[in-house]
This record gives structure tokens, C-alpha cells and sequence, in this order.
């Protein structure tokens, strides 16, 4: 790590040379140089700083990278270097830095059976608290929802079951599984609102 600290200064005094020409942020944002908490060297895109309150960030087996511990400690004594990896593009987790930075950037690939209530719910709570708006959901139109037989497809092809009260109830008629399910609802949920939330990311409501 001691040998990651210094490459990452390097980089740094190098992208600061004014007539530099190999090495520059714009270019620099894309190649794989820090090293993450579980020993991985990832580009500043995939990288996080854990916010002051995660006491578990340290964590072998979390999906997500964080910044490798040595760092972390050196960056505290180094504020400008964390600037400069803040410019770069690694930044603290937060729900907004995660959504934009890997679910929106992996949008059709990121869903799973077990991780997509929580992640629409994420993505809800933003939403409701106007942290994010029709930008960003219309980055999701390939995120995979749930059906309402249990299976995962895109937004853009999904219909709303007609729990979500849609303008055509369509789904006594037609045997595909293409409704999403009512699993995101709860049970006070304000329907209206659910159906703009997904109608922005794609779903198609007749």
C-alpha cells in the first residue's frame, strides 16, 4: 500500500505539471491505479471513501470498494490529495454517489432477485425527497424490475399490474409476464406517486 500511496502522489504532481501531456485528469479518471480494501486496483470511478459513520466498511466480502485502509490514514494527513482524488471521481458513499456512480453506470446488468427491493426503494427515497428527478430515472430504462410472476425485466418493457391502478388494466388479458410486481408497494403506499416514479423510468402504463 505504501507503494499505491506513492504512485497516486505521482499521478498527482504529474497531472498538475502545466504542459503535461500523457498524464491528465481527464484521461486518468479511467485507468485502473488504487488500490481498494480487498486488495483490488480499480480506476477512481469504483472507488469509495466510507462516510464517518460506517463502522463495517471494512468488510472482505462487501460488493462495494472502498478506499484501502493505508490510504484512508495517509489521506487524513494529506487533505489536498484527497481533493484531488475527490476531482478525479472517488467519492463517499452515499445513496445519490452510489446510484449515479454504479447503478446508473451499470444499469442493465446490476438487478437481482435479492437486491432489487432494496434498490428501488433507494432509488424511491430519492426520488421523494427530490434529491433526483426525470435525469436520472431516465438513465434506469434498462434496470431489471421484478415481474409479478417472479421473473426480472428492463423497465422499458415492463406494463404496471394492475395493483398500480394504470390507465388500461391489461393484465387479466394477457398471459406474458411483462407486470411489475406489487412487491414494492407497501401497504399505505401512494399509488400515484409509485406510478410516476416508474412511468419516468420507462414503464409503460397502457
Amino acid at each position: 500500500s505504501t507503494n499505491n500511496i506513492q504512485l497516486i502522489q505521482f499521478f498527482k504532481q504529474q497531472c498538475e505539471i502545466e504542459n503535461q501531456k500523457n498524464i491528465i485528469e481527464s484521461r486518468i479518471k479511467n485507468w485502473s491505479f488504487i488500490l481498494d480494501h480487498k486488495g483490488n486496483i480499480l480506476p477512481p470511478s469504483n472507488i469509495y471513501f466510507p462516510t464517518p459513520d460506517d463502522e463495517n466498511w471494512n468488510d472482505p466480502n462487501s460488493e462495494i470498494s472502498f478506499l484501502h485502509a493505508d490510504i484512508q490514514k495517509f489521506l487524513l494527513k494529506n487533505p489536498e490529495t484527497r481533493n484531488w482524488l475527490e476531482k478525479i471521481g472517488v467519492t463517499e458513499k452515499t445513496d445519490l454517489s452510489y446510484l449515479r456512480k454504479t447503478i446508473i453506470a451499470n444499469a442493465s446488468v446490476y438487478s437481482t432477485l435479492e437486491n432489487t427491493l432494496g434498490t428501488i426503494s433507494t432509488i424511491f427515497s430519492l426520488y421523494s425527497k427530490n434529491e433526483i428527478g426525470k435525469d436520472e430515472l431516465e438513465k434506469l430504462f434498462e434496470l431489471k424490475l421484478l415481474t409479478s410472476k417472479g421473473g426480472l425485466l428492463p423497465a422499458r418493457l415492463c406494463y404496471f399490474s394492475d395493483t398500480y391502478n394504470p390507465r388500461l388494466k391489461l393484465q387479466a388479458e394477457l398471459p406474458d409476464d411483462i407486470f411489475i410486481s406489487e412487491s414494492y408497494l407497501s401497504d399505505n403506499a401512494e399509488k400515484d406517486e409509485w406510478r410516476r416514479f416508474f412511468k419516468l423510468m420507462g414503464v409503460k402504463d397502457g
